[in-house]
């Protein structure tokens, strides 16, 4: 299952603390554990990174990164994240990319970020 933080944050607009959504994010489906991926495209985000991956990092299964030819330290960061890096050719748009890191992912359930993009502790305690 792919998730959007964009439609992750409607569905908490719609059913709040509801019976819906009422698993952590690394949780359980038809009470099943199941492994959840979270996918972050990068160029040139060392900036970003770090805040990102911070705010998922131990309410995931797996993290992977597909870098776009960072000049910067995006990779580093990513390492100390334990994040699987794979490397992409910058073709000036993401979704060769993006489609590249969902075949990496094995999650059963796959959240996409942006580099830029902070997921809450508000929001993670809603999803609990």
């Amino acid at each position: 299952m792919l998730i959007c933080i964009g439609f992750l944050k409607i569905a908490l607009f719609l059913f709040g603390n509801s019976n819906e959504i009422s698993c952590s994010l690394k949780t359980c489906y038809n009470n099943n554990m199941v492994k959840i991926s979270v996918i972050v495209n990068t160029r040139n985000e060392g900036k970003n990174l770090a805040r990102c991956l911070g705010g998922v990092y131990e309410s995931v299964d797996e993290i992977v990164i597909v870098d776009m030819e960072s000049t910067d330290d995006t990779k580093k960061i990513a390492k100390q994240f334990n994040a699987k890096i794979y490397d992409h050719k910058h073709l000036g748009y993401v979704e060769p990319a993006r489609n590249f890191a969902l075949s990496k992912a094995t999650g059963e359930w796959i959240l996409l970020l942006d580099a830029d993009e902070i997921i809450s502790a508000q929001l993670f305690a809603k999803l609990k």
